[in-house]
This record gives C-alpha cells, sequence and structure tokens, in this order.
C-alpha cells in the first residue's frame, strides 16, 4: 500500500474558503463509490447535485472532536449552499464499535453516498465499510483510521506528530532522563498508532526512562495526572504527548512552582502561548500542528473521489511542520487564544494542493 507524503506549508485558518467553486465544477461529471471511483453518478447538466455527505464520528469526549466536528459543519454549509452537496448528516457513536456501525448502516440507507468516518476501532468497521462501499458509497476514514483497504484513509503525517517530535525532544534532554508519555483513548487507532512511534525513538536511548499515563486527549485529566507524577518524581526531563494534554500538563509544572522542561507541542494554542511567552527565558521544546480541519481534506477527496477522481495512493498522509524555536512565529502569527481546548487550525493541504498532488 503506497503513501503519499508532500513537502510541507504554512497555511492560514480558514477552513471554508475557495472550495466550493472548484467542486461545483466537477458536479457535471459522472461519479464513483469507493476509491476506485466506479458506482453512482452525479448529477450533470447543472442539475442539482445528488451527493449527500455524512460524518460518521466516534467519539465527542475531547475538544479536537467537537472544533473537528465544527469544521467538517461549516465547509458541508458552505458546500451546500453552492450546490456541490444535497445536504449534509452528523452522528456521534459514544466511544461504542457497534452504535458506529449501526449509524454508518442508517446513514448509507437514508441515502448517504460520501461518508466520513473517525473509527472507533480500526478493524472493528471494515465488514460495514465493505457493504457501503459495494452499494456504490464512497467511505473515507480520517484522524482514527480504519484498516480497511476499500476506505481512503487520511491523517495528518504521524511520522511528524509521532516520531520526529520524539527525536526532537530526545534532542533536547540529551538523550537521558525520564520522560513522561501523555497518551489519549487506550486502544483507538491513532493513539496505538502515535504511542507506538514515540516509543520507538525513545527505546533507541538507553538513557531515557519513559513513564506512560492514559489522560484521554483532555487538558485537565493531564494536568491532574502530571501533578501527581510530579509529587512522585519531581527530576523529569522532558514530556511527549499527542494531541490535547501540552497545556495541562505545563500547568501542572507551573502550579507546583517545577521549571518548566521540554514538553512536545500538540497544536493546542494554550501551550502555544506558555511556549511563546518562555522563549525571552531560553525556553526550547519542539512540536507539529494536529489540526481538527484535517476532516475538511477529508471530505474534499471524498466528494472528488465520488465524482470521478483517484487518490495517488492509500493511506494518504498530509504533512503538518515540525514547529520549533527556530520557526514558531510561522504559527503564531496566525492568531492565538489563551483558551485551553482550543487548537491551531489550518487546513493541513489546501484544496488547490490537495487536487493536485493527491489526486489522478
Amino acid at each position: 500500500m503506497s503513501k503519499i507524503r508532500r513537502p510541507i506549508q504554512f497555511f492560514t485558518i480558514s477552513v471554508a474558503s475557495l472550495s466550493a467553486a472548484v467542486l461545483l465544477a466537477a458536479c457535471g461529471s459522472s461519479g464513483g463509490g469507493g476509491n476506485s471511483g466506479s458506482g453512482g453518478n452525479s448529477s450533470g447538466g447543472g442539475g442539482k447535485s445528488n451527493i449527500v455527505l455524512g460524518l460518521s464520528n466516534s467519539s465527542v469526549t475531547s475538544s479536537f472532536r467537537g472544533i473537528m466536528i465544527n469544521s467538517f459543519k461549516a465547509e458541508a454549509e458552505n458546500l451546500q449552499k453552492a450546490g456541490v452537496i444535497q445536504r449534509y448528516v452528523v452522528e456521534n457513536a459514544g466511544d461504542s464499535t457497534s452504535t458506529q456501525i449501526q449509524q454508518m448502516h442508517n446513514m448509507v440507507q437514508s441515502g448517504v453516498n460520501v461518508l466520513v468516518v473517525d473509527a472507533e476501532s480500526a478493524t472493528g468497521l471494515n465488514a460495514e465499510i465493505a457493504r457501503d462501499v459495494a452499494q456504490g458509497v464512497t467511505v473515507v476514514t480520517t484522524d482514527n483510521l480504519a484498516s480497511s483497504t476499500k476506505s481512503i484513509n487520511v491523517e495528518v503525517n504521524p511520522g511528524v506528530i509521532a516520531t520526529e517530535t520524539a527525536k526532537g525532544l530526545a534532542n533536547l534532554i540529551g538523550g537521558k532522563g525520564n520522560v513522561v508519555m501523555l497518551e489519549g483513548i487506550a486502544g483507538t487507532p491513532v493513539n496505538d498508532e502515535r504511542n507506538s512511534l514515540a516509543k520507538a525513538v525513545f527505546a533507541k536511548y538507553p538513557g531515557i526512562k519513559v513513564t506512560e499515563v492514559n489522560v484521554d486527549w483532555n487538558p485537565a485529566t493531564a494536568k491532574q495526572k502530571m501533578a501527581q507524577i510530579i509529587s512522585q518524581n519531581p527530576n523529569i526531563a522532558g514530556v511527549w504527548d499527542q494531541g490535547d494534554s501540552a497545556g495541562g500538563a505545563a500547568n501542572a509544572f507551573i502550579a507546583a512552582g517545577k521549571p518548566l522542561p521540554p514538553i512536545v507541542f500538540d497544536g493546542t494554542s494554550d501551550f502555544l502561548n506558555i511556549w511563546h511567552q518562555r522563549i525571552s527565558q531560553g525556553y526550547k521544546t519542539v512540536g507539529a500542528p494536529q489540526p481538527p480541519a484535517v476532516v475538511v481534506d477529508a471530505l474534499w477527496l471524498g466528494i472528488k473521489v465520488h465524482q470521478g477522481s483517484q487518490v495517488t495512493g492509500n493511506p494518504v498522509l498530509l504533512n503538518t511542520p515540525l514547529i520549533t524555536n527556530s520557526n514558531i512565529d510561522t504559527i503564531w502569527q496566525q492568531g492565538m487564544t489563551n483558551q485551553p481546548g482550543q487548537f491551531v487550525n489550518p487546513v493541513p493541504v489546501p484544496q488547490a494542493a490537495l487536487y493536485k498532488d493527491y489526486l489522478k
């Protein structure tokens, strides 16, 4: 299975601009289902689009998911007003694989033919995905990917978010010391993937001792559990986290009156502010944006494939920039907020570049 990687670029926060005209131009062409481009039809000759867009989301326990859903809705509204899609549907499965399967089935039965899925299980949805694709539905999994080869699988490159940030942290602490890994919801695909990649890096450094703790991508939980760890072991060299946890971890050190060790930036704007404010004091760390707006790239690809295009490889890995002290201003200038639970949220790849580099 080939994986697509493209050069890293920096983009603005807008997720709903300049998309409708490009997609609308394709509405007169014949469409398809699945990632091969075969199946149903788009209406032609300027007629009403027959595309019904769906989002099947597995969980709403993190702020990332809430922002992701809002990004999806904003772009879906934009496309509906432009006539690119007929309507859209959003369902949340409450962390249940069986519920998600039933909701996917129901959405397809109700007419959804482009279905974006944030999967509760890497394998548990595969049979339903196969059934949906066989009915002409284009299925795109994103964020938490299914392992199905029937779906198009789109994610922000974990090689940057996990591997490169772990390497950067190891270098900053001189390859030794106690590292705390703040992990997401145990058993979810993206959590397991990122943890595995990061641990593989740390395993190359005999001087690094890793402590793993699940914080469920929750900044309040991250602060609470980090405070407990600090009280038991104040000699922490660095903190690696994979999402929505950096600000909570930093605030635990601040509340304890401890110097802030390198904490991996996870795309949250509250920690970006903490980092930026301390640069003049010599504070250094590393990280990568993890935009919830990845869902917008996923829906754009899904619509284009349904209209007859094909992806050039699967999974599709959307690059995100590695952020260090030397380039932090490239995202700082996008406009930050100090509120916990907010993300730096550019669309990872703008629409024109997405179509040029990831479709054929």
